[in-house]
C-alpha cells in the first residue's frame, strides 16, 4: 500500500513538471537550461515523496467498558468466532504485477548496458584530445557514451564525418550520457506511467537540440549540418 502512494505521488510530481515543460519551456532556446529543469524532475519525481509533513493532535480517549463474565458467557461461538472468507488482496496483486514490470525493465537496462561495454572493449579504440574513438564495421549509426564515440567509418564521407564526430564531443563533452541514465532509471521505477515514457523522450530531444546548437557555431556551412 505504501508503494502504491509513493508511486502516485512520484507520478503527480513527474507530471507537472512535464507538463510545465511542453506548455511553457519547450519551444524556448534555452535548452541547457532546459536540461537542468528535466533533471530536477527527475530527483523531484523520486525524493520528494519520501518527505512527510506530520501533525500531532491530542485526543482524549473515552473511558473502556468492560464485559462481564456473564455477558461474556452468553455470546454464542458465531460471535466469538468470525467466519473466516477467501478474498483476494488487489493491492497485493498490484504490487506483485509493478514488481514484475521492474524486474523486466531492470534486465532490460543492464542487458543493453553489459552490451554497450562489450562492444566498446570489442573494436580498437584510439585516444585523441581526451576522447575515446572507436571504429566498428558492422552497421550503426554514430553515438557516444560519456567520451567514448563509437562510429563506422564506411557510412560516411569525410566531410560528414567530422561534422558528426563534432556533435558527438559536444555530447561527450557535457556528459550527458548521465541524463540518458537517469531517464532510463526513472523509467525502470515509472515504467507503469505513460507520462515516464515521454519525459525520457523529451530529454533526449533536449539533448540533441544542445549538441546541434554548439556544433553549428564549428561547422564551416550550417546548411550542409542540417
Amino acid at each position: 500500500m505504501e508503494s502504491i502512494i509513493y508511486l502516485s505521488k512520484s507520478a503527480a510530481i513527474l507530471a507537472l513538471f512535464y507538463i510545465v515543460y511542453i506548455a511553457v519551456l519547450r519551444n524556448d532556446t534555452f535548452f541547457t537550461a532546459n536540461r537542468h529543469y528535466l533533471l530536477s524532475g527527475i530527483i523531484a519525481a523520486i525524493v520528494f515523496p519520501f518527505i512527510q509533513f506530520t501533525k500531532t493532535i491530542y485526543v482524549e480517549l473515552p473511558s473502556k467498558t468492560a464485559v462481564s463474565f456473564s455477558e461474556a458467557t452468553r455470546m454464542s461461538p458465531q460471535q466469538i468466532i468470525p467466519e473466516t472468507t477467501f478474498e483476494i488482496n488487489w493491492w497485493y496483486v498490484a504490487a506483485l504485477i509493478y514488481g514484475i514490470g521492474v524486474s523486466v525493465m531492470l534486465i532490460r537496462f543492464v542487458r543493453q548496458l553489459y552490451a554497450l561495454l562489450r562492444l566498446l572493449k570489442k573494436y580498437p579504440s584510439e585516444k585523441i584530445d581526451g576522447y575515446t574513438y572507436i571504429k566498428v564495421t558492422k552497421k550503426s549509426v554514430p553515438f557516444s557514451f560519456f567520451r567514448y564515440i563509437v562510429y563506422n567509418p564506411s557510412m560516411h564521407s569525410q566531410e560528414e564525418l567530422s561534422m558528426i564526430l563534432k556533435h558527438e564531443q559536444i555530447h561527450g563533452s557535457q556528459w550527458h550520457s548521465i541524463d540518458i541514465i537517469a531517464a532510463n532509471l526513472l523509467l525502470i521505477l515509472q515504467w507503469v506511467n505513460p507520462l515516464a515514457w515521454f519525459y525520457k523522450k523529451g530529454i533526449e530531444e533536449n539533448l540533441e537540440f544542445i549538441a546541434d546548437s554548439a556544433t553549428v557555431q564549428q561547422v564551416p556551412s550550417v546548411k550542409q549540418y542540417q
